[in-house]
């Protein structure tokens, strides 16, 4: 018998830590449309934590609680990643700055 009791359970474990996998990669490289790949990384992470700790006590509860904590933390985690997305494209994009080492980030116009 699963630990949660239902396959649901055991569905929301494997998308956590999907999720949990999906920001620790957004953190760690270097994604083209994300502008702030630490918020995001860090909403997505938070957002599985959380789901982490529901699921841990859900286990610990039995079969009967395990069915909508399973199904809440599956939308949990995933909102998280969606937030931060969010929160990423409402702060508009970073400036750039750019520093050339050849020439010490002087700006030669000749």
């Amino acid at each position: 018998m699963l630990a949660g009791g239902s396959t649901y359970f055991l569905v929301a474990c494997v998308v956590v830590g999907a999720m949990t996998l999906v920001g620790l990669g957004v953190l760690f490289a270097r994604a083209e449309n994300i502008e702030r790949p630490w918020l995001v990384g860090l909403c997505t992470l938070g957002g599985s934590a959380i789901s982490a700790v529901l699921l841990w006590n859900a286990s610990r509860m039995g079969a009967k609680a395990s069915d909508g904590i399973a199904w809440t933390c599956i939308f949990l985690s995933i909102f998280g990643f969606f937030l931060g997305r969010l929160c990423d494209r409402l702060a508009g994009p970073r400036d750039i700055v750019r520093h050339d080492d050849a020439t010490l980030g002087a700006d030669l116009a000749d």
